[in-house]
């Protein structure tokens, strides 16, 4: 079951940029919920995936274009990497045990650059 953990913001990016979701079969053992962007915030949500298996994130924005991920830490255990403009992976290792990557995302409304940070606390298990 997924559950959402959302942070504060601004109303206009609120309504502008959607969520991240998990968007395969392959993300069936990846636990984590949605977020809603906000222009400026640092938002944390938990991740919970078996070892070795994969979360993939799709970036999309309702109203506006969507710009892309920038990394600002890697993970320890495992692999986090981005694979297009709009496509992040996070890849645990064989070891269970905790876990932490932090990335931006950027998109685009109304010609405004906005930003918001992903920390993401991810449990490996068996």
């Amino acid at each position: 079951m997924r559950q959402a953990k959302r942070g504060g913001g601004r109303a206009g990016a609120l309504a502008a940029l959607a969520a991240m979701a998990a968007a395969s079969p392959a993300a069936a053992d990846c636990v984590y919920g949605p977020v809603t962007f906000c222009d400026g915030c640092t938002l944390s949500r938990d991740i919970k995936v078996k070892t070795n298996d994969v979360c993939e994130f799709v970036g999309y924005v309702n109203n506006g274009s969507f710009r892309g991920f920038e990394i600002v830490q890697r993970p320890k255990l495992g692999k986090f990497g981005i694979n297009s403009p709009t496509f992040a992976g996070y890849r645990a290792g064989a070891k269970p045990g905790a876990d932490r990557f932090v990335y931006k995302v950027k998109w685009e409304v109304s010609g405004r650059v906005n930003t918001v940070t992903l920390v993401n606390n991810v449990t490996i298990h068996n």
